[in-house]
């Protein structure tokens, strides 16, 4: 997983082309993780935590972040409940892309 130190505005957090086309990157940021997804140019960010019991959120292949504790699935273009047992979307991560970089809002 690669680390992040810095968690503030403007924080570089990957290139656009670091983060696997139809895919998704983990990260550690500061004290947090976090999945970038990726769905042709636009990367969208998340908290890597369930919101059904705290279990980390890991991408797997296909179109699906997933969580192992309980079997959870989630929609990587906005977060939202494929599978419970969770009822709560993924909480986003403000990033911006800017001159091919995934920074934080």
């Amino acid at each position: 997983m690669r680390e992040v130190a810095d968690a503030g505005s403007g924080t570089v957090l990957a290139r656009v082309d670091d983060v696997p086309a139809e895919g998704a990157l983990e990260l550690a940021v500061g004290e947090r993780r976090v999945l970038l997804v990726r769905a042709g140019d636009t990367v969208a960010a998340y908290e890597a935590e369930c919101p059904h019991q705290g279990c980390a959120v890991r991408p797997t292949r296909g179109n699906r972040l997933v969580c192992p504790c309980h079997g959870s699935a989630f929609d990587p273009a906005d977060g939202g409940v494929l599978q419970g047992p969770a009822t709560a979307a993924l909480t986003p991560v403000d990033v911006v892309l800017t001159a091919g970089e995934v920074r934080l809002a």
